[in-house]
């Protein structure tokens, strides 16, 4: 029972130890916003960036249409 309760807590140790909390780079973040606007009149913002698997992760935000550049796509 306590050679498991000491392999659960290692692996969680060794689990967590992988996290990137680097800081983010805003302005390059925003550099790289695509907006789109659906059939529905619903406005977007999208971003494409790379988990270091080699996944490619896109993560969407719904914004208002009247703060998107053009004012409303």
């Amino acid at each position: 029972m306590k050679k498991t309760l000491l392999l659960i807590a290692t692996l969680s140790l060794v689990a967590c130890s992988g996290q990137d909390n680097s800081a983010v780079d805003t302005a390059k973040a925003a550099q790289n916003l695509t907006y789109f606007q659906d059939t529905h009149g619903n406005c977007f913002a999208a971003l494409n960036s790379g988990s270091r698997d080699g996944w490619l992760i896109t993560s969407i935000t719904t914004v208002p249409c009247d703060r998107t550049p053009g004012g409303g796509l």
